[in-house]
């Protein structure tokens, strides 16, 4: 679960915030304000989720879903839990990595520096970083890195597939043709041989 667009919108309608206030509050267009309560914006920088929460008198926590209680800011599981992803993605930007995270499942993560790509979850992520905190160090990103590749990832983990491949690029907006993606494909093997990486 990412960033709940019916708590947004809960929320401003709580306090009687029309849109429009929202949209002057938060300093985005009426539109951007529409978007994140139909949910079709998920994954935002946690500045962003901050914001939020501090104009809507709410929690971060309340607005990811993660709990259920809109005053709840002391679970320690969460502060816990936030605190290691935060100091965990420090130490990979720290070593030049870049940390996203997935749209439509708030635990997949994307961790990539240059072409080194490793799709991962937040929750392999916290595990990773736990192992050497719990022991009082502090990991060096190839450290995590190995740690988090190491680990398993989990067994339910649905296999990807063209179609998701295709919602990822196009945003899932009106009806993708194999032509599009064809294009695409042939978009993605123009620019390997521009940068002289070969091509599948």
């Amino acid at each position: 679960m990412g960033l709940s667009g019916k708590r947004i919108q809960e929320a401003r309608e709580a306090l009687g915030y029309s849109v429009d206030d929202l949209a002057k509050l938060m300093n985005k267009h009426r539109a951007t304000i529409y978007r994140y309560e139909k949910d079709e914006i998920k994954n935002c920088p946690s500045e962003i989720v901050e914001h939020f929460a501090s104009v809507l008198q709410t929690t971060p926590a309340y607005l990811m879903g993660w709990t259920n209680d809109p005053n709840d800011i002391e679970d320690p599981n969460i502060l816990r839990r936030d605190a290691m992803i935060e100091h965990a993605v420090a130490v990979l930007n720290q070593s030049g990595y870049n940390v996203d995270f997935a749209d439509n499942d708030a635990d997949g993560a994307v961790v990539r520096k240059g072409s080194n790509i490793i799709l991962t979850s937040l929750s392999a992520i916290v595990i990773a970083y736990e192992a050497f905190d719990r022991n009082g160090e502090v990991p060096t990103a190839d450290q995590l890195l190995g740690k988090i590749k190491k680990d398993p990832q989990p067994e339910d983990r649905p296999e990807v597939t063209e179609d998701d491949i295709k919602f990822a690029l196009f945003g899932g907006a009106g009806e993708i043709t194999d032509e599009m993606y064809d294009e695409v494909k042939e978009f993605v093997k123009f620019v390997k041989m521009k940068h002289g990486r070969p091509s599948e």
